[in-house]
């Protein structure tokens, strides 16, 4: 066994800070533990496996939270933006509740089938971010200063869409431990009323940093160890294959940006060569006689290269074109 001895309050999400004992106070000795009014001490049995240095697993399900969570805020907020791991750390709930900053948002989930409780906590700029760069804010603009005021309605509109986006890519991330579903219940703004385990409870304290363009904040995630308990044995082992698993959500995400990229598509309706006399003599008025008509079909191209045939029609007051083959398909239909 051994003794972690809390730290004073901390206001901000900073876990760089190592828990310290408490002045006035002396080296526990085996079996005891002596502390100064106030503090609370956590007992953490190692040989169980609690500290997140035995799950090696968690690791990589928190670096596939944040590669899960780059893509879905960049779909959402249609900005360039990423998410990055900030450190995992074993602390009491207790500890976890007090590094809260004022104005945070606390959400409480349920974890299913497991039957247990985690907190995510979000900090106020993060939601003042994302409600400025989704109603039209730019990404390049120098970060607005957090300011201690309550959260509005629009705001917890917003933070109630991130904190779905949120668990939705956690569970996803759990999903090669063990199937689980992580369901958002309420939302707090005050630590006290966000209590899911018992103070001392040991909880893995899972730090995000959000980036997007110039505007940043933190997210993290309190997970009672009681919570992981179904899943400690898988968590224990070591992971295998991680990077084919790294690799194929990176092709997912590059096949879906693939798709939604721009082209420019030139509909040619005849080419021919002419002399340069004529091309240099042209001016207002000129007339450039074509051999083909109304009804000659047209070519759909794409940086010179033929990708359809079709014929121009009418839809309203517009000109169209509707497609009556695809380069490349007809031939193979021909050869099948």
């Amino acid at each position: 066994m051994s003794t972690i001895a809390s730290p004073t309050k901390i206001r901000h999400l900073d876990a760089t800070a190592e828990p310290r004992d408490v002045p006035g106070t002396s080296e526990p000795s085996a079996g005891s533990a002596r502390t100064a009014p106030g503090a609370s001490i956590v007992l953490l049995d190692r040989s169980r496996g609690t500290g997140p240095e035995r799950w090696p697993a968690l690791e990589l399900v928190v670096d596939d939270l944040a590669r899960r969570l780059t893509v879905a805020l960049r779909r959402y907020t249609l900005r360039a933006g990423s998410v990055q791991a900030a450190g995992i750390s074993t602390r009491s709930l207790e500890i976890c509740l007090e590094s809260v900053p004022a104005r945070a948002v606390i959400a409480v989930f349920a974890a299913e089938p497991w039957g247990e409780r985690g907190l995510l906590v979000i900090e106020s700029c993060l939601i003042d971010a994302i409600v400025d760069l989704t109603l039209g804010g730019h990404e390049d603009a120098p970060p607005a200063p957090c300011e201690q005021r309550s959260l509005t309605a629009v705001g917890a509109r917003f933070g109630e869409r991130l904190i779905e986006l949120t668990l939705e890519a956690l569970g996803q991330a759990f999903g090669r431990i063990a199937r689980v579903v992580f369901r958002y219940e309420r939302m707090e703004t005050r630590p006290e009323l966000a209590v899911v385990a018992h103070p001392d409870a040991p909880c893995l304290f899972c730090r995000l940093h959000v980036c997007i363009g110039r505007q940043d904040g933190m997210l993290a995630l309190l997970l009672p160890h009681a919570m992981l308990e179904p899943a400690r044995d898988r968590l224990a082992r070591k992971p295998e294959n991680g990077g084919a698993k790294r690799s194929a959500l990176w092709a997912e995400h590059l096949a879906h940006e693939v798709w939604r990229a721009n082209v420019e598509i030139a509909v040619v309706l005849e080419e021919r060569d002419v002399r340069l006399r004529d091309v240099l003599g042209l001016a207002v008025g000129s007339v450039l006689h074509l051999r083909a008509r109304t009804d000659s079909p047209v070519r759909l191209q794409h940086e010179g290269l033929t990708m359809a045939i079709g014929r121009i029609g009418r839809s309203g007051d517009r000109l169209s074109v509707r497609v009556e083959a695809v380069s490349g398909r007809d031939e193979e239909d021909d050869r099948a």
